[in-house]
């Protein structure tokens, strides 16, 4: 235990009794000797400091001590609070006007090396759980937002290779990137953090980039699926609901320029031999087992306009295997 002084700890010493105990007005397990030109309290078996603290010449913290049980164990942890209060309501349990008060802020010695620091009113969640609630992390945002005013305007990392992550219960921590190869090809939006009307903030994904060096080149996009093996983007959609459902919807609205609903374009390199290259290919199946009525499945056209070319050839292929037409 360090040397008290004999009479009061420092130049101003506020000590409370309700028993002519020594350890309980005048604790002496959180006194330290530099503990001098400030106020010392004690009391309940419990002693704080608020005052100087010297260094060398002209260097001086001002400090705020409190003292000296951590954690939790037979006494109660010592914790340091910030509280509001205005006039007081016997009809409040809680808050600014409750005998309590509305605490803002609290530091929660977890043990001898570690304090957690908790914002919000923790007095208040404990209240309502039943038991003492203590921030669980070394800083603890009880409830509300966080702001950090001039992040969007700070110089963006893009050095780094960590992010932020969240768990379900809040509590944040990092972890690396997605490792990968050559030239990043994930989702892309160009001029990102650009705005205005009339800049472009077109979206892209898995292509083949002028280097030849794209991890992605050779992937799919699936929309409703996580296997889209069948082409370059693939659109399932589980027809469950009433009325008509579509894989794809085009709505254009005309002005005086050429518009085209699906435009596509099937051109492999020139001079190859073999294959098939057709533009669209439909099939439509099962249409003798819709419902027949004012809403018809229109399944009878097969059209097929070929055009030489090497040893392959062109072709719009629209085929319809069954029809309900009348």
């Amino acid at each position: 235990m360090t040397q008290v002084p004999a009479g009061a700890f420092t130049r101003l010493h506020l000590a409370d009794s309700i028993n002519n105990s020594l350890y309980n007005y005048a604790q002496p397990l959180g006194f330290r000797p530099w503990m001098r030109n400030g106020i010392t309290f004690t009391g309940n078996s419990d002693q704080a400091y608020i005052g100087q603290r010297y260094y060398g010449n002209d260097s001086t913290d001002l400090v705020f001590q409190w003292s000296d049980n951590p954690g939790a164990g037979n006494y109660t942890p010592d914790r340091l609070r910030f509280i509001f209060t205005s006039n007081y309501s016997a009809t409040r349990d809680t808050g600014a006007k409750s005998m309590e008060g509305l605490e803002a802020l609290r530091m929660y010695p977890v043990d001898s090396f570690n304090v957690n620091v908790g914002i919000g009113d923790f007095w208040k969640a404990g209240v309502f759980a039943g038991s003492a609630v203590d921030p669980a992390e070394r800083l603890d945002v009880l409830d509300g937002r966080v702001r950090i005013r001039q992040l969007p305007t700070e110089a963006e990392m893009d050095t780094v290779d960590k992010y932020v992550v969240v768990n379900e219960d809040g509590v944040l921590g990092w972890r690396p990137t997605t490792p990968g190869t050559g030239t990043d090809c994930d989702w892309k939006i160009s001029n990102e953090g650009v705005s205005g009307a009339t800049t472009p903030h077109h979206v892209w994904t898995a292509y083949l980039n002028a280097s030849n060096d794209c991890p992605d080149k050779n992937d799919h996009v699936g929309i409703g699926t996580n296997l889209p093996s069948a082409a370059k983007l693939v659109v399932v959609e589980v027809a469950d609901q009433d009325g008509t459902e579509n894989g794809i919807h085009v709505t254009i609205t005309a002005d005086d320029e050429t518009t085209q609903g699906i435009a596509v374009r099937n051109e492999p390199p020139a001079n190859t031999n073999g294959g098939t290259v057709r533009g669209i290919n439909v099939t439509a199946t099962n249409g003798l087992t819709r419902t027949e009525g004012s809403s018809r499945l229109l399944l009878v056209t097969w059209r097929t306009i070929q055009t030489p070319s090497y040893s392959g050839f062109g072709a719009l292929r629209i085929q319809m295997l069954r029809s309900n037409l009348r």
